[in-house]
């Protein structure tokens, strides 16, 4: 004690209401020590609250989100700051000892001025705190995979052929999930692996959604035929064995029908395409069907400066002595050409000109946008929606709005087309979008 009767620690006890999207745990990284110095590897793993306490007047769903807690010895008298993450945390187990885990951090609170509080007195408490969201404003980023981690992406795309097909046409309507689960290896040193959380993480992304957020599928899954181009994306860590399975439900009766397995460790490439069967689950020596799938897998970049959970990295670069102006990034190429906010650079916005022009002009980086066309081809275009003139030869200059995932590329190649922003530019439209692919930029 510095006067005989101030304490030289305070112990402080966290509790933050989270949505963990059913995978993963909350972590807190902080400025001490005690709370891993900011590296994502050495972040304090929280607790599921089974009983929670009362949500303290804040503006909550208590069926999406579920309080975690988290007691942490900090110095006294010290400016603590602090910021929470979601994380899968896979552990080392020798015996019943539980040795340092490996983080993935899956999402993290991403604003400029951390949570900030000084230690005072023998014991505090951070009650109320929702995850991401700091004095009203909410920063929440996709976090990065670890070293020692790797993603799976998943697709099943049902756009041009059916990705599932089925030998038996009475099993009906059925509904398809994705699971991920983990089995032990236990080695000559007594090791095993054990993932901490509820099973492998898990997502998945629907084309036909409103919504473009990863989220969990629901206990059934989605129904085969509403699959028009599914993404599941796992994330798993290298020294780990796991199955991934993909399991088929009688749409009236939730029943399981039917399941196909995948193991990881058999994807040697980057990039491919599998064909696997689907097994009866009343008799597994019975194929009743198979399920193709494209699959992309995603390893860690290892770049300590840019996994620190002090501050938003991804989201700004700072100065030093070789760049002291910091990075030039173009907005879509060399600057926004219609709307608005138009730049009056004098070349259309995400084209292939437009970023050779940013070049010319200074950028060190160019940004631009990609969109999917109804044939699957990527291009260069910022909304989801074109204008499109339904008579060609008609001199009126009236267009509808129509979804770009409703033409093919040599459809909307050869229609006369104006983006949906230039109603509103400072100078009229003229001419076509010219649509350059993504293959075109990267060449």
């Amino acid at each position: 004690m510095n006067s005989g009767t101030e304490p030289m620690r305070t112990l402080v006890e966290f509790r933050v209401w989270a949505d963990t999207r059913d995978s993963g745990s909350v972590c807190i990284s902080g400025s001490t020590q005690e709370l891993g110095c900011w590296r994502p590897e050495s972040v304090v793993l929280m607790k599921k609250v089974l009983v929670p306490q009362d949500t303290y007047d804040i503006d909550i769903d208590t069926e999406s989100l579920e309080e975690w807690t988290a007691t942490v010895n900090l110095p006294y008298g010290k400016d603590i700051e602090y910021h929470y993450a979601v994380c899968a945390a896979d552990v080392d187990y020798v015996g019943n000892e539980a040795c340092k885990p490996d983080i993935a951090i899956i999402r993290a609170e991403a604003h400029r001025i951390p949570r900030t509080f000084k230690t005072n007195g023998a014991k505090m408490k951070r009650n109320g705190e929702r995850f991401g969201r700091v004095s009203g404003h909410k920063c929440v980023y996709d976090g990065w995979l670890s070293p020692g981690t790797k993603e799976i992406r998943l697709v099943v795309n049902n756009l041009q052929k059916p990705a599932v097909t089925m030998a038996d046409d009475s099993l009906g309507d059925l509904r398809m999930k994705l699971n991920g689960n983990e089995y032990y290896v236990i080695g000559e040193t007594g090791k095993k692996r054990k993932l901490s959380g509820v099973g492998v993480p898990v997502t998945v992304q629907h084309t036909f959604s409103d919504s473009s957020t990863p989220h969990v599928d629901n206990e059934l899954g989605t129904k085969v035929t509403d699959c028009e181009y599914n993404t599941y994306s796992v994330v798993i860590f290298k020294s780990k064995q796991c199955e991934l399975n993909f399991s088929f439900y009688d749409s009236t009766t939730g029943e399981p029908v039917a399941v196909s397995h995948i193991l990881p460790d058999t994807l040697t490439k980057s990039s491919g395409s599998l064909c696997i069967p689907i097994i009866s689950k009343t008799d597994y020596s019975k194929s009743i069907g198979k399920i193709t799938v494209e699959y992309l897998i995603i390893t860690s970049v290892n770049l300590t400066e840019a996994t620190n959970l002090n501050s938003s990295y991804w989201c700004r670069w700072t100065r030093t002595k070789a760049n002291p102006s910091g990075i030039h990034i173009g907005h879509r190429g060399c600057g926004v050409s219609h709307g608005e906010t138009q730049d009056d650079t004098g070349y259309e916005e995400n084209t292939v000109e437009s970023m050779q022009q940013a070049f010319i002009r200074g950028c060190d980086f160019v940004e631009f946008d990609v969109v999917l066309t109804k044939d699957l081809v990527p291009i260069l275009f910022h909304d989801f929606q074109i204008l499109i003139h339904p008579e060609d030869n008609s001199p009126t200059p009236f267009y509808i709005s129509a979804n770009i995932d409703d033409y093919t590329f040599e459809e909307l190649k050869s229609s006369r087309t104006m983006p949906l922003s230039a109603a509103n530019g400072k100078t009229p439209w003229t001419g076509n979008v010219k649509l350059d692919t993504l293959q075109e930029a990267l060449d």
